[in-house]
């Protein structure tokens, strides 16, 4: 005969962790979708934008730029949703490996932003619009905010 157990409860200071990451998600999604949006709405600008970096580049292969920009964004929004995703069941769930799990994932998530912010191509511009790499670092501050919460929530004496 097998007993349940109930769910652990999980402390209020966590709950609001799970809203904030909720949060978090919610601003990975809205930019991971806008990011197409952005590079379709403003191709003129950045089609500019590239053509000054890479002169001797052709139409064709400007947007060959333009689209691996979109997918490669896509692809870190997509992974970004998982790892919000994965650390949100975690919390949920009340493992007392949250916040260290949320930290590691926190500080991946930021140094990608960062990456993506200040990175420069070989001509010395930046590989991305200013505007798409401050929009990444948007979820890091929620990613901020449900690891401090999260940190908190910890009872004490807990490592």
């Amino acid at each position: 005969m097998t007993t349940a157990t109930a769910p652990q409860s999980v402390p209020p200071q966590a709950r609001q962790a799970v809203a904030t990451m909720y949060t978090g998600m919610a601003l990975t999604a809205i930019t991971t979708i806008l990011v197409p949006v952005f590079i379709a709405l403003a191709t003129d600008d950045y089609t500019d934008y590239i053509s000054v970096a890479y002169p001797k580049l052709g139409a064709e292969k400007v947007s060959n730029y333009q689209q691996t920009m979109v997918i490669y964004l896509v692809v870190n929004g997509a992974v970004g949703i998982l790892a919000w995703l994965w650390t949100l069941r975690s919390a949920k769930k009340g493992k007392r490996s949250v916040p260290v799990v949320a930290s590691v994932v926190f500080a991946l998530g930021l140094v990608l932003a960062l990456f993506n912010l200040l990175i420069k191509d070989s001509t010395g511009y930046a590989a991305l619009s200013p505007l798409l790499g401050i929009a990444g670092l948007l979820p890091c501050a929620a990613g901020l905010a449900a690891v401090v919460m999260l940190w908190r929530a910890r009872p004490s004496g807990q490592v």
